[in-house]
């Protein structure tokens, strides 16, 4: 048989070892989101509010506190990356953000927006998108 003949194509070893290790990295990475949850407030050591949102003409945001973090995380729910970005509204250019350190010592990121939206970003860069009203 021949290289160039009229055979149809077959997979080669190379592509076959690619797929699946892509498709290892995805269930890895699946896995890890699945894992990741939000903290409950008695394993909150601390936190920092890092940034405010500025108020546009007559609109003042409201102030965040890191008793506003904990409730905010109290009464989220997980989604997915998809659905918080495309299903839901918030206030444009009013993000807070700052951190929390659990009690295990492990710093995570956090982001509340106007409006019921937040994430987390852990160490490990897994981020989880919450919404705190109105889930569907």
């Amino acid at each position: 048989m021949s290289r160039g003949g009229s055979h149809p194509s077959r997979p080669t070893i190379r592509s076959v070892l690619a797929a699946l290790a892509f498709n290892a990295l995805l269930v890895v990475c699946a896995r890890a989101a699945e894992e990741a949850t939000i903290p409950a407030s008695d394993a909150i050591a601390s936190c920092a509010v890092e940034s405010q949102a500025v108020g546009a003409g007559a609109w003042k945001p409201p102030r965040v506190t890191c008793q506003d973090v904990v409730v905010f995380l109290r009464e989220a729910k997980a989604v997915s990356k998809d659905v918080w970005l495309h299903n839901y509204s918030h206030v444009a250019m009013a993000d807070h953000t700052g951190t929390i350190i659990l009690n295990t010592g492990e710093k995570i990121g956090w982001l509340i927006r106007p409006g019921g939206l937040g994430r987390l970003t852990l160490q490990n860069g897994t981020e989880l998108f919450l919404v705190r009203c109105c889930v569907k």
